[in-house]
């Protein structure tokens, strides 16, 4: 009679070990190594001041720009769910 829950759990134990980092295969080979690599050589571009103007003003134009889309839409799904609202407790 309880052999079907039995079943049940190993089975699951079975799909569980299957899932386990270890036996995946990205994890087989030394894929991190790259990462944590001591022999990467790291370099400081200078950016004279006049690039470094520009790429703030290019970054703040399109900040402003999503901040204008992201009040628009909110202000629409205000106005979308208000109307329902009225629409709602009007009838």
């Amino acid at each position: 009679m309880g052999s079907g829950h039995a079943m049940e759990m190993i089975k699951r134990l079975r799909t569980n070990r299957s899932l386990r980092a270890s036996n995946r295969k990205k994890f087989k080979n030394n894929s991190r190594e790259p990462i944590h690599s001591k022999n990467v050589q790291k370099t400081n571009k200078t950016i004279s001041q006049k690039e470094l103007i520009e790429i703030k003003n290019r970054l703040k134009k399109k900040s402003e720009e999503i901040n204008r889309k992201k009040q628009i839409l909110s202000g629409t799904l205000y106005l979308i769910g208000l109307i329902i609202l009225i629409i709602l407790f009007h009838s």
